[in-house]
């Protein structure tokens, strides 16, 4: 099976998104979605196509808590909220 990321439409349906910036980690490194996802052991492509097929009622607490997961490990002023928009 082919891992998602591999695939052409699922990057041009995704990409965008996570490779956005979306911050700096305590030593100073780029943060993108993708990044902070994977940090968190989170497929970002699985996490990406699984957020798209969900209403923003269902989608807005979902990502509050991985923005809150992020920040607890990286600092509260690692990530902003254009990560989670």
């Amino acid at each position: 099976m082919v891992h998602p990321a591999l695939r052409s439409d699922i990057a041009a349906k995704f990409g965008n998104f996570l490779y956005a910036p979306v911050g700096e980690d305590n030593n100073g490194v780029l943060l993108t979605v993708l990044s902070a996802l994977a940090r968190q052991n989170v497929d970002p492509w699985e996490e990406a196509a699984d957020l798209s097929r969900l209403p923003g009622d269902a989608a807005g607490p979902r990502t509050t808590n991985r923005k809150a997961a992020c920040a607890a490990d990286r600092g509260p002023n690692a990530i902003h909220s254009a990560f989670w928009l």
